[in-house]
Parts: C-alpha cells; sequence; structure tokens
C-alpha cells in the first residue's frame, strides 16, 4: 500500500490493487508549484464515495478538490504558500453519502509552516480520526 501512495495511486481495501487516478497525478504535479505544502494521506473506511473532499488553511480558499472512492486511500495536498507569516489550523471538509457536508477543524500551523511532516485522516462512517506524523526536526 505505502509503494502504491508514494507512486500517487489510490488504494483499494477490499480488491488489495493500486488504482492510478490522474488526480493523484495532478496533486503531485500541482504540487511542485507550492512554495510550502501539507500531505495528508485521507483513508476512506465508508461503503459510499466521499466527494468534494479539501483541505486548506481555515479562512482560505481553494479550486482543489478530490473524490474519495469507498475503501479507498488518496493523497492530498494542500497549497500552504499564502499562509506566510500567520498562525492557524486547517480545515477538512467532503460530502458524504447523500450530500451530506461533514465539516471539521483540526491541527496547527504557525508561521505559514506545518508542524506535521504528514497527516494521516481516517474518514469512517460516525467517526474521523487524523494521525499526525512527525519528522525529524
Amino acid at each position: 500500500m505505502d509503494k502504491c501512495l508514494g507512486a500517487g495511486g489510490s488504494w483499494n481495501e477490499d480488491s488489495k490493487e493500486c488504482i492510478k487516478c490522474e488526480s493523484d497525478f495532478m496533486q503531485l504535479k500541482n504540487a511542485e508549484k507550492y512554495s510550502v505544502s501539507a500531505y495528508y494521506d485521507i483513508v476512506n473506511q465508508t461503503s459510499s464515495i466521499l466527494d468534494s473532499v479539501q483541505i486548506v488553511p481555515h479562512g482560505y480558499k481553494s479550486e482543489n478538490f478530490i473524490e474519495i472512492p469507498a475503501q479507498s486511500t488518496r493523497i492530498f495536498i494542500a497549497d500552504m504558500s499564502s499562509t506566510k507569516r500567520s498562525d492557524g489550523h486547517y480545515h477538512l471538509s467532503f460530502l458524504r453519502g447523500k450530500g451530506q457536508m461533514e465539516n471539521i477543524e483540526f491541527g496547527y500551523y504557525t508561521n505559514g509552516y506545518l508542524l506535521e511532516k504528514k497527516n494521516k485522516i481516517i474518514i469512517e462512517v460516525d467517526s474521523i480520526f487524523i494521525h499526525p506524523e512527525h519528522g525529524d526536526y
């Protein structure tokens, strides 16, 4: 699974296969233009597609959305370039099932830089878990 995600694929837990997605490729390609990026592995452990998934620094807007198939993992790369010299937290939003909008605030960044190397976000039917992965400082 790690090799699949590292190559920009989407992991399907049911079929145990790596699905190459153009939007994952575009995520990685667009990240080359960002001066600061936040990386996320988002795991959909529900039986429904998660649509319009987005993570942005609180108070900022972006046109970067992804879709996550049921029982799959996708990467998401947030542009943090515009947050220079500011502190704040992140905003996760997505549509679940029949258009039910979910919103959650989490994490923290300081002076425009994130504290985590990467976050793993696990979305279940009734819960959302966020696991920060810290690098060496």
